[in-house]
């Protein structure tokens, strides 16, 4: 008579619990991650569509075309062997490479070398000036700051970001509810009040302030 098998119990995950930035448990730190980890995939794709309207736009200059075509070959080179940093260094100034600079700032800050993402973040910034993309640079300085642990340039970053009549609402809102989320736990609540004062003068500034309603009940 074939011995009978022992069942193996199922996996219990009764107590897995799901870690996002509406968790209450969740510590600043660990929101302004998750924030800035579900806010910044956008560049994979973005960026591909910058190059693409970049170099389109500049081929219609034929005295550059030459240029042009030698350095997007240079730049999906850089891509293909992982070098975008060291392209992001050659081009400085140039649109390629200010998206060389912020998709290695991206690299780098997911293996959390945040110094060096802040440094490429700064270089992306500067290539970049006048674009969307140089917003997401500038709030990707403050992050970086800030798991660096220096609270205090993160907020005067996102500051000067949150306060920029040039940039658009969507940067600037984002900026203010990182400053209200790294200032939830601090004695003196000016930072946080100015920060949900700020949010109610954008369109999507309620979607922000619903979050904080969800983490902070109680500041708001």
């Amino acid at each position: 008579m074939a011995e009978k098998e022992t069942p193996q119990p199922a996996d219990d995950d009764r107590n897995l619990v799901s870690v996002d930035e509406n968790y209450p448990h969740a510590s600043e730190e660990e929101k302004l991650a998750l924030l800035w980890k579900k806010n910044k995939g956008f560049i994979f794709a973005a960026t591909a569509i910058f190059i693409v309207v970049v170099v389109g736009l500049q081929v219609v200059d034929g005295m550059r075309r030459s240029q042009i075509a030698g350095q997007q070959a240079a730049y999906l080179d850089a891509v293909s062997n992982e070098s975008l940093e060291a392209f992001a260094e050659s081009n400085v100034g140039s649109p390629l490479g200010g998206a060389a600079a912020l998709k290695a700032a991206d690299d780098a800050y997911e293996a959390q070398d945040f110094s060096k993402a802040e440094s490429l973040y700064g270089a992306a910034a500067e290539s970049l000036k006048g674009t969307p993309f140089a917003e997401r640079a500038r709030l990707g300085i403050g992050y970086s700051q800030a798991k660096s642990e220096d609270l205090t340039s993160a907020l005067a970053t996102w500051n000067n970001l949150a306060s920029d009549i040039e940039a658009s609402d969507g940067a600037r809102a984002e900026a203010s509810y990182a400053i209200a989320v790294a200032t939830l736990g601090a004695e003196d609540t000016t930072e946080f009040d100015n920060a949900v004062a700020r949010l109610e003068s954008f369109p999507n500034g309620i979607e922000y302030t619903n979050r904080l309603r969800t983490i902070a009940p109680d500041r708001l």
